[in-house]
């Protein structure tokens, strides 16, 4: 389903009818949740009235307060839910919502019996999840369902698409819709001084500090990122720190092989923090080390504040960075290479400078986020209208 542009007009009348429900059944700092939140906030501004409908609370629900944007907790403790929907139905109704817009696997299940009991439209993204269908009960079932039922599925990334397409999904009904990112923030000099000195106190102007933001779990592979480091301190002379932003349960584990490579100085973990964004802004580098990816978030705001990248080669990553002109890329789990490119990006300053420009450019004219906003906004007038 191709999204075509529209005029003012149709925009106005969209603005005047359109309700919108988030659904997310997880409300942790992660990437769809960041999506959610940046929909929510770009469809508010735009005068849509928005509401999100979550399971739990946590750092998304926080956000939202924060903002101003009303969003609603169902409880549901069960595995199988069959009282969900019905429930969700009912908030459809209450807030007068008329299309349902869902986010990851389960979500998006409940979400295509919901929309049909409440007689909506429901649009179902998928993000990373169905790349994993050893780790998802009935993956293929529930995706084939909610297909059934009249759902259209979003799909982030190219990769994502093609993933869906090969469960036999309805073709008509798939579409690409990229994620949002915010436009960086700014700092002044001695702003971006003292947020560099946050990351790693002490540390000298002329260090390279290189920042990794992820949940700490092992498709994060936070292991092959310290090994790969440790190998770099001894092929650049560059001086380098790498700062971990994100918790999880890898960190005691983290932990202890930062003492088994003798990392200590040069590795700072701060775990979750709710400004990772505004922490970028004190860095030069960012790496990323995933198993898989459908289209990183994380790296998409790292890319738009001007980092230098390096990424393990997965999933959709390869549509953000092009090797060896927008960024560096290396194979997953690859210590030795990673460390090579480590310090090709230390010993080539113009080249990481090339490579910053470049993909600043590129996240600037495809992922911005009065972009996406607006491709969502036309989405939902041609179903729900």
């Amino acid at each position: 389903m191709a999204i075509g542009d529209f005029n003012s007009h149709s925009l106005q009348e969209t603005i005047k009818s359109l309700r919108v429900m988030l659904f997310i059944e997880t409300a942790g700092p992660g990437g769809a949740e960041s999506v959610v939140f940046s929909l929510a906030s770009g469809l508010r501004a735009r005068g849509i009235y928005v509401v999100v409908l979550t399971l739990s609370e946590d750092h998304l629900t926080a956000q939202l307060t924060e903002a101003g944007i009303p969003w609603i907790k169902i409880e549901s403790r069960r595995k199988f839910d069959i009282s969900l929907p019905f429930r969700i139905a009912r908030q459809i109704r209450n807030n007068k919502v008329n299309i349902l817009h869902s986010h990851l696997l389960d979500s998006n299940f409940y979400g295509s019996i919901s929309a049909r009991i409440a007689g909506v439209p429901h649009l179902a993204s998928e993000h990373g999840d169905v790349h994993h269908p050893q780790k998802k009960i009935f993956l293929k079932f529930k995706l084939q369902f909610a297909s059934l039922l009249g759902s259209y599925f979003g799909a982030v990334s190219d990769y994502t698409l093609n993933k869906l397409r090969s469960y036999g999904l309805n073709q008509l009904r798939l579409i690409q819709l990229p994620n949002p990112v915010p436009a960086p923030q700014l700092c002044t000099p001695e702003e971006c001084a003292a947020i560099r000195n946050e990351l790693f106190p002490g540390v000298a102007p002329e260090t390279f500090i290189w920042i990794h933001v992820a949940n700490l779990r092992a498709v994060k592979d936070q292991k092959t990122l310290l090994r790969g480091f440790a190998k770099s301190l001894e092929l650049s002379q560059q001086a380098q720190v790498l700062c971990l932003v994100g918790d999880g349960p890898e960190r005691a584990a983290i932990q202890s092989l930062i003492e088994e490579l003798c990392l200590q100085g040069k590795i700072n973990l701060l775990g979750f923090r709710a400004d990772a964004r505004k922490l970028l802004l004190g860095a030069n580098g960012f790496i990323l080390s995933s198993r898989s990816e459908a289209l990183p978030v994380s790296l998409l705001e790292a890319g738009a504040a001007g980092l230098v990248l390096i990424s393990s080669k997965v999933g959709g990553v390869g549509e953000i960075i092009e090797d060896e002109k927008s960024g560096l890329l290396f194979r997953p789990g690859d210590s030795e290479m990673l460390a090579q490119k480590i310090r090709e990006i230390l010993d080539h300053p113009e080249e990481r400078r090339e490579y910053s420009r470049e993909i600043k450019a590129f996240v600037e004219r495809h992922f911005v986020i009065d972009r996406v906003v607006d491709e969502h906004i036309d989405l939902y007038r041609r179903l729900a209208l």
